[in-house]
């Protein structure tokens, strides 16, 4: 390989790399902040939302649906009165509801899977208010409307073939240089999981914005914020309080890896809601919402 060619070369392999990477932008919902609305979404996400609606998606994921068993037991008259409620508010037809189920060892309140809306069979007590299950119904909803259950796999599989079509469309290899579709095939790979990551905190902050202003309830979405906000001190102390336990020398090594794991939890759980909206997000679709005085027909009588 001459000098010429191999710059050649060089330049098209990074094109190559450049376009896997490019494409995959273009396709994923990077960022979505609580001032976007249904009417001011960014054009690719307006694109890929229709196609998450359309009826070729539908028909795949009630075509994998299938294939798989509901878990769980129905969930009580009133999760189910509100999922159904939720699914309806959010644009759902009624034909392609999904039923609300309670399951066990659930680590979430509640979850959106390819055939039901899964709630921990101990998430919610007689403590929890209502707005906090209607927001957490609407939020599982807005999931179940754009299919994000099966969006994974479809931008991982993207990605691959994003990659072997780039390989051959710009550098067509030959010979040995055809280990170079097995690289960009690595190199897919990697950037679609960092797209799946990326698209999961899209699909949360969506589920929340989407579903906590389809409540039409400020009270709700007021509860809400306020849930969050209890959380997540709760947590914040107990965390503080199991690294003084540590600190301690005079602990056995059973209390020391307990300790370990329920600081890791508590961490984790922390970590995960910075997919989702922050307290002062909530407020804020609280407020507008408060200012068209908007209610759920529960709160317009309490």
């Amino acid at each position: 390989m001459n000098l010429r060619t191999y710059i050649t070369f060089k330049n098209r392999t990074k094109a190559a790399y450049a376009l896997v990477v490019l494409l995959q932008l273009v396709t994923s919902n990077i960022t979505y902040t609580n001032q976007e609305t249904l009417s001011t979404k960014k054009i690719f996400s307006r694109i890929l939302d229709a196609i998450a609606q359309s009826q070729v998606v539908h028909q795949y994921n009630k075509f994998i649906a299938n294939a798989f068993d509901l878990s769980g037991v129905p969930a009580s008259d009133q999760m189910q009165i509100l999922g159904a409620e939720a699914q309806t508010a959010v644009g759902i037809l009624e034909e392609r509801h999904i039923p609300i189920r309670y399951v066990q060892n659930l680590d979430a309140a509640a979850r959106t899977t390819i055939n039901a809306i899964e709630i921990g069979i101990n998430s919610y007590t007689d403590h929890d208010s209502y707005g906090v299950k209607r927001c957490d119904m609407f939020h599982e909803a807005i999931h179940a409307k754009y299919h994000d259950y099966l969006f994974p796999s479809i931008s991982l599989f993207g990605s691959w073939l994003t990659a072997l079509a780039a390989t051959k469309l710009l550098l067509n290899p030959k010979g040995m240089f055809k280990l170079l579709y097995l690289l960009t095939l690595i190199a897919g790979h990697h950037v679609g999981r960092w797209i799946q990551t990326m698209h999961k905190t899209y699909c949360e902050r969506r589920a929340d914005i989407e579903g906590h202003y389809a409540t039409q309830c400020y009270r709700c979405v007021t509860e809400k914020a306020q849930n969050i906000k209890n959380v997540r001190e709760s947590l914040i102390n107990l965390i503080e309080e199991i690294e003084e336990i540590e600190s301690r020398t005079d602990l056995s090594s059973a209390q020391d890896e307990l300790c370990t794991k329920a600081l890791t939890l508590a961490k984790n759980w922390l970590e995960t809601k910075k997919k989702y909206l922050t307290v002062e997000e909530n407020e804020t679709i609280a407020a507008n919402l408060k200012q068209d005085n908007k209610l759920c027909a529960v709160h317009n009588f309490v």
